[in-house]
């Protein structure tokens, strides 16, 4: 909810949102990841879904006027 507190234009708030969407899986998943897969996975995911995540924002950057 800290996104509540700060004065975002809609471009900026669409941008924040789809980027934290994108970025971290939730806790539950990260542990069933760590169990199933093991911590070298895990890391690999949260790396590839920041990447992700810093493409469609820079990607929504440049395109949203």
């Amino acid at each position: 909810m800290i996104l509540l507190n700060l004065s975002l234009d809609p471009r900026e708030a669409t941008i924040a949102i789809s980027m934290i969407a994108l970025s971290v899986p939730c806790l539950p998943v990260m542990v069933m990841t760590v169990r199933e897969l093991g911590a070298r996975a895990l890391l690999k995911i949260i790396s590839l879904g920041f990447l992700v995540s810093f493409a469609i924002g820079i990607g929504l950057n440049l395109i949203m006027p």
